[in-house]
């Protein structure tokens, strides 16, 4: 018992408690159970005991219908009272007969009182039926008869049969005392036994248990003060030996999840930082250089301060370096143009993959003589729709293997800057988009007023039209009048003509004017030509453009 574990000498312990409990318990049970018989006994004697009371009344009233019906003047209704006084009686009897707790001297008894008072009634129904002649000489005598059955014999046994269940429910209730003695002498022993099991348990949990955990606490207090350092003494192989072991493994355990939360916080306060240069109104050249900057201040990573970021362009078949840190000249030129699968930011590009080098080794195609032995993380910028947009570079110490804190940090990192880089794609064909549609408006609006000008034109037409008709008769009539002077009729022509060319110009504007369906025939192409270039003679005199016409006739 000395040498047992704390969980064996618990057991143990329990194991007495529980067997004392179980026993004490069950005669708990035991005497409970027996004071319930006592009193339940104890309700059906007192019960039987009023019962009989009951019944010395009933006998007692049972006579009193038949004396008071041989008393001149009594009322009428007497026959009823006893018929009413011999039912409760009679009632009596069958609520006796039922009682279980009823013994057989009872029964006799019982059985002797109901007899008589039947012999009773059969004299009081005699008395009830005498004429009234003769009910003064005959009733005494059978008044008297019924009394010596009724009151001598079946009340006198009713007396007795009282005082025996009198006995009997005195009986029973000096039972039901002992039993609620017995009941407290029982609480009484539980409550002493535990008393003394829970001195018993105290002592020993203060010795085995609290005193060890009171220095566990102790060494508790001091880890949360920040004393990551604390160790506890390993006395004991039992379970607070154990559990001084894991308290051990538990503070260091902190100590590594400290680490890990500091790291974490720097990482969401570098993505952090990253979103919020996202929402600057700069441009996205700049935007790239303070991102792969910013990238680069991360206090855990072992990383070179050189990369750059590369965009596919010209149709997905090139990456692009679109901003960079840290990188000499050279590779600037050497790396500005890349095509997809090429060294390994193209290969990243190419399979969605981190591609990472520990060393200037043969996956680096692109070399130059100057470039340092580096190592490299070549991240792929992959959209939501698993489309690469582009690569993200890190240099980082040469020798140092990748591991998968770095590369899930890495890929944060690359997933922000897709977010970014979709969304000022996004912003640029929107405004695109924007552009398109304000030119598209300003088409629209243009050629409401070509439209609107050709319904002007073509009132304006028709308007001087009707001018011209009459100068043309004027004209006409002119040359007719003044037929003999040359020099008038040729001016006459010349009116003419230029009415005509005037009216052929107003004529295919206003043709031109009219919105008509397309309908392809073949025509003659020399009148079309001939009447477009009537609609523009004056912008080819303001600019000196002669007119060379030399028109196939067949065309």
């Amino acid at each position: 018992m000395k040498n047992a574990s704390i969980q064996t000498k618990i057991g143990i312990l329990v194991a007495i408690f529980l067997i004392e409990v179980f026993f004490l318990t069950s005669l708990l049970f035991f005497t409970i159970r027996t004071y319930e018989t006592s009193v339940s006994t104890f309700s059906r004697e007192l019960e039987k005991l009023e019962l009989t009371k009951d019944l010395q009344v009933a006998l007692a009233n049972v006579i009193m219908p038949a004396n008071d019906f041989l008393i001149s003047g009594s009322e009428t209704n007497e026959m009823e009272n006893f018929r009413r006084a011999a039912g409760n009686l009679e009632r009596l009897f069958t609520e006796l007969a039922k009682k279980e707790n009823t013994d057989n001297e009872e029964k006799k008894l019982l059985a002797q009182v109901e007899k008589e008072y039947l012999q009773g009634k059969k004299i009081a129904l005699k008395i009830f039926n005498l004429p009234d002649v003769i009910r003064e000489r005959e009733g005494g005598q059978l008044m008297e008869a019924m009394d010596k059955v009724i009151i001598g014999g079946a009340l006198s046994h009713a007396e007795r049969f009282h005082e025996y269940a009198r006995q009997r429910m005195l009986g029973a209730k000096k039972d039901t005392q002992g039993a609620s003695k017995t009941i407290v002498f029982v609480i009484l022993a539980i409550v002493v036994f535990n008393v003394f099991f829970v001195v018993v348990f105290v002592i020993f949990f203060k010795r085995a248990i609290v005193a060890p955990i009171a220095r566990l606490h102790a060494a508790t207090l001091e880890v949360m003060a920040g004393n990551l350092n604390k160790k506890i003494a390993i006395s004991s192989n039992n379970e607070i030996g154990q559990l001084s072991i894991a308290f051990n493994e538990m503070v260091e355990r902190r100590k590594t999840a400290e680490e890990e939360l500091k790291t974490q916080h720097q990482n969401q306060s570098i993505l952090n930082d990253l979103l919020k240069i996202s929402l600057e109104n700069i441009p996205f050249k700049e935007m790239l250089e303070k991102i792969i900057d910013r990238s680069f201040s991360i206090p855990w990573f072992f990383l070179e301060k050189k990369g750059g970021i590369f965009l596919i362009e010209d149709n997905g078949q090139f990456l692009k370096l679109k901003a960079h840190v840290g990188l000499p000249v050279q590779i600037q030129e050497m790396c500005k143009e890349m095509p997809l699968g090429k060294c390994l930011c193209g290969r990243a590009a190419l399979s969605g993959h981190i591609e990472f080098a520990s060393s200037l080794d043969a996956q680096h195609t692109s070399v130059c003589n100057d470039m340092p032995a580096q190592g490299r993380y070549c991240v792929p910028i992959m959209s939501a729709d698993k489309k690469c947009l582009g690569v993200i570079n890190f240099c980082l110490q040469e020798g140092r293997q990748d591991t998968p804190q770095e590369r899930e940090f890495l890929s944060a990192i690359a997933n922000v800057l897709a977010g970014i880089i979709e969304r000022r794609l996004a912003d640029e064909s929107l405004q695109k988009a924007y552009k398109e549609l304000r030119e598209t408006q300003e088409q629209v609006i243009q050629g409401e007023k070509f439209k609107a000008i050709g319904q002007l034109a073509s009132g304006i037409a028709h308007e001087v039209r009707n001018p011209l008709a009459i100068i043309m008769q004027s004209a006409d009539y002119l040359e007719i009048k003044l037929n003999a002077d040359k020099e008038i009729t040729e001016v006459a022509h010349l009116i003419k003509d230029n009415i005509k060319r005037a009216d052929n110009i107003i004529c295919a504007l206003v043709d031109f004017s009219k919105v008509t369906q397309l309908e392809l025939e073949p025509l003659n192409i020399n009148p079309i030509i001939e009447n477009s270039l009537l609609l523009i003679p004056q912008g080819f005199m303001l600019e000196n453009v002669e007119v060379v016409r030399t028109l196939e006739e067949h065309l």
